[in-house]
């Protein structure tokens, strides 16, 4: 088997083998009861399996090769097929029990361990101190997906992501990671590679976008804000001989509040 195909092998072996990776404690249970029983859905303490969809892993070759460093948020079948597929791969999860899951089946399919290095801490904690010598290819956003969470986890990512480079993020169907990426979609920092959605599912959704370019974090230097600043740069030129017009004919209330509300617009004076 070639260098290149044994990567391939050991993802359809995964998705064969279903293993579980992830861990639930009992105090995690006992936290999460409310919230299962309100929704109708339980969990059990002990190994589980949080699987993505075989059809994302089978897409990490597009986007990750022999020669890439890699990074997640979370812990999984992910961290099996990115550890095989790159040069080197960082995963950054609380969850120590379901590393120990990860580590075994490492060895079961012939991934080396030093391929990895496992941070066991929040991302919100990790993330901030992370320090590496090159520019990561690809990132896979997996972790707490609770807002601000998706948002954490790009902000600090977006530090060490080549421009050129690939983020992914799992479960976009859920609001909390949904509006970050509708931040994405509208301040063209990033491109938006592929959408994949599966309706069998429950429209489970993953969102791959591509960096075009490194940015200021400051709202002037957003494209997501500017609306504003084109009202703004309205605002502060003088109200034409129309404009003013329009200000002393049209009902102030039924008409001028909401216009003025909307695009500040028209001015008096």
């Amino acid at each position: 088997m070639s260098e290149r195909d044994q990567p391939l092998e050991i993802i359809e072996r995964l998705i064969h083998d279903q293993p579980k990776l992830s861990f639930v404690s009992e105090s995690e249970v006992a936290l999460k009861e409310e919230y299962t029983e309100k929704y109708g859905f339980r969990v059990s303490a002990g190994p589980i399996s949080y699987a993505v969809h075989p059809d994302i892993l089978r897409l990490f070759p597009e986007y990750v090769g022999l020669s890439s460093l890699t990074l997640e948020t979370g812990s999984g079948h992910t961290t099996i097929a990115l550890a095989a597929l790159s040069k080197h791969h960082i995963c950054i999860t609380p969850d120590k029990a379901g590393t120990e899951l990860v580590t075994q089946y490492m060895e079961t399919v012939g991934i080396p361990r030093d391929k990895v290095t496992f941070i066991e801490q929040s991302s919100e904690l990790a993330l901030p101190l992370l320090s590496l010598e090159e520019k990561l290819d690809f990132a896979y956003v997996d972790g707490c997906h609770g807002y601000p969470f998706p948002a954490l986890d790009w902000h600090f990512i977006d530090r060490h992501l080549k421009i050129g480079g690939h983020i992914a993020f799992d479960n976009v169907e859920l609001p909390s990671v949904r509006y970050h990426c509708d931040f994405l979609d509208a301040n063209r920092s990033y491109s938006l590679d592929k959408k994949l959605v599966f309706d069998r599912w429950g429209g489970y959704q993953v969102n791959i976008y591509r960096k075009e370019k490194d940015e200021q974090r400051e709202w002037v230097f957003q494209a997501f804000n500017e609306r504003r600043l084109q009202q703004l740069r309205h605002m502060r030129r003088p109200p034409g001989v129309v404009e003013r017009i329009m200000a002393r004919c049209l009902p102030w209330r039924l008409v001028q509040v909401p216009l003025r509300k909307r695009f500040g617009w028209p001015r008096s004076e």
